[in-house]
C-alpha cells in the first residue's frame, strides 16, 4: 500500500513539475509610457499641516504626511478612452505610486483614503476631493471622464472644501 502512495505522489510531481501561477504581469516603472493620451495628477494633503491639532494620532505616529503636503508630485499619466479620474488613481495604486481606499455607496465608488490619510482623519468634515483643470465637478469620481491634457489634482480638504478652493454652499 506504501507503494501505491509513493506511486501517485510522484504521478503528481511529474504532472505539475515546472507549473507556477501566473499571477499579474509585472508592473514597469511607467505603466503609461505607451498611451497617445496623457493627463497631469498630482495628490496633495498641505491643508492638514495647517491642521496638525486636529490630526489623529494614529496618523502622526505613523509619519504619513510629507513635511511638504506633497504625496504625489505632479507626473504625467496616459489615458484610454473611457478612463476617469477613479480608473486613474485605481491605475496609480496598481502600479504601487500610492496606496488607495475607497467605498461604494448607491452613487458609486468614492475615495475613502489616500497613503492612509483617510476621510474624518483631520477633524470630522475632513476629506478627499478631485479638481479636474481646477474647477471641482459634482459628479463622481467615476464619472468624470478625462480630455487630453488634463490636470487632475486630488486634494484633502479639513473643512468640506473651502480651505482648498471648493465653496459648494453659499451663505443667503
Amino acid at each position: 500500500m506504501k507503494r501505491v502512495y509513493i506511486i501517485i505522489a510522484l504521478i503528481f510531481i511529474l504532472l505539475f513539475a515546472g507549473c507556477q501561477p501566473t499571477g499579474r504581469e509585472e508592473v514597469a516603472i511607467d505603466p503609461w509610457a505607451d498611451f497617445e493620451n496623457q493627463v497631469t495628477v498630482a495628490i496633495y494633503c498641505n491643508t492638514v499641516l495647517d491642521n496638525l491639532d486636529l490630526l489623529d494620532q494614529a496618523i502622526k505616529d505613523g509619519e504619513y504626511i510629507p513635511e511638504d503636503g506633497v504625496m504625489l508630485a505632479e507626473m504625467e499619466v496616459g489615458w484610454e478612452e473611457g478612463d476617469t479620474v477613479f480608473s486613474i488613481l485605481q491605475r496609480l495604486d496598481e502600479a504601487d505610486f500610492i496606496t488607495m481606499d475607497y467605498k461604494t455607496d448607491t452613487f458609486g465608488p468614492f475615495v475613502s483614503g489616500i497613503n492612509y490619510l483617510y476621510n474624518g482623519s483631520c477633524g470630522e468634515v475632513s476629506g478627499w476631493m478631485v479638481s479636474v483643470n481646477d474647477t471641482f465637478n459634482d459628479t463622481g469620481c467615476d464619472q468624470t471622464f478625462l480630455e487630453p491634457g488634463d490636470n487632475v489634482k486630488w486634494l484633502y480638504s479639513c473643512d468640506m472644501g473651502p480651505d482648498i478652493g471648493y465653496i459648494w454652499m453659499e451663505d443667503n
